[in-house]
């Protein structure tokens, strides 16, 4: 799949180009980029629902593997974007879908069965719940609480790996969970399966239809008739808060510090790594551009201060390489001392990494929100 192609490219060509950086070639680049990356993940999650479909229409071993593989590979497309949050956009403005697209963590006995009580959640609950329908599930995300999640991707992930119980595994729901007559409740367990999906396709197309440049009224082509400032404010405040706070805090350090499984970000399948080393391709992709080739916001950087520039490649290059060297899966990392130490190494160089953007931001006089 395309998101590959980030993975390998050096930051040395933005250090050798005499090219001129525009910020108007950066922002431009930058809304390209958004857009072409929830395009990709939304033609992903295209691909699950078909797959989701075969699975229900014959529920078994293999059917239900290939839906798991296409919601990780999908995750992989999604986990980019995250680097375009965090400044008021689309996904999390006030009207926005976030809190239902990647909410997190969830309480697992808000939707489904869990051990000691096979009674437990909304699809076990007809009688309390009604028929599973659309409106029902949107009414219950996070009713009564931040942890009663009832749809995104990871209310998804759990219908489909159920609790992860074990230390040298991932959740391991069986494919007869699906099928009636086998399960109590496979026919509503199959139904929020697919309205699941069908709410997540709806509320992921509705924010890559605000990124369409082919819109004049996108949010897309306003962020491209934005003043300078303003615009590289909101790049700025994406990445920094990414880096800074949310990927290197909630989603790595709380974990962590807890040394709690459940508080992890895709806890159900064991694929957090994928979720962190995307979430920084997604960082990296705003300071370098497409590609490396000068239109991110480092070669503006360049252009007023050589040293805060190297600085910033030095750390972008020192996360990349403390990522690959946290041991997978996440949760097993948490409790070895060799994983512990490289997840906090990733940390640090994260939180390095968010002091040299907030030194930039000052640097260009632009205001991180």
């Amino acid at each position: 799949m395309k998101y590959l192609l980030i993975l390998t490219f050096l930051l040395t060509p933005i250090f050798s180009s005499a090219a001129e950086p525009s910020v108007q070639n950066v922002v431009k680049t930058y809304v390209e980029k958004a857009s072409a990356q929830y395009n990709e993940a939304y033609e992903g999650l295209l691909v699950f629902k078909d797959k989701v479909d075969v699975f229900l229409d014959n529920p078994n071993a293999e059917t239900l593997q290939s839906v798991k593989e296409q919601w990780t590979e999908m995750r992989k497309s999604y986990s980019p974007t995250e680097a375009y949050r965090f400044y008021g956009g689309p996904i999390d403005g006030d009207e926005g879908p976030e809190g239902r697209i990647n909410a997190w963590p969830l309480d697992e006995a808000y939707i489904d069965y869990v051990v000691g009580d096979n009674a437990a959640g909304i699809i076990n609950n007809p009688a309390q719940f009604g028929k599973i329908t659309k409106d029902l599930l949107l009414e219950l995300n996070e009713q009564g609480g931040e942890k009663n999640i009832s749809v995104g991707y990871h209310a998804i992930e759990f219908l489909l790996w159920g609790q992860d119980l074990s230390s040298s595994s991932a959740g391991n729901r069986p494919y007869t969970d699906f099928i009636v007559g086998q399960k109590k409740n496979a026919d509503r367990r199959r139904e929020y399966l697919k309205i699941a999906t069908e709410i997540l396709i709806e509320d992921l197309g509705w924010v890559k239809n605000q990124w369409n440049l082919n819109d004049s009224n996108s949010y897309a082509v306003k962020f491209l008739h934005e003043s300078e400032s303003e615009a590289l404010s909101r790049m700025f405040t994406g990445v920094y808060r990414l880096a800074g706070e949310e990927l290197s805090q909630e989603r790595m350090f709380v974990a962590y510090d807890t040394q709690a499984q459940e508080d992890e970000h895709s806890c159900f399948s064991d694929t957090t790594h994928f979720d962190i080393r995307f979430n920084f391709e997604g960082i990296r992709n705003v300071f370098l551009g497409q590609l490396g080739n000068g239109t991110g916001i480092l070669s503006l950087v360049l252009a007023r201060d050589r040293g805060i520039a190297e600085k910033l490649d030095k750390h972008l290059k020192e996360v990349d390489k403390a990522i690959d060297m946290i041991p997978a899966p996440f949760d097993n990392a948490i409790f070895s001392e060799s994983g512990r130490a490289a997840i906090l190494r990733a940390i640090h160089a994260l939180e390095d990494l968010a002091v040299d953007t907030r030194e930039a931001a000052m640097l260009l006089g632009v205001e991180i929100q």
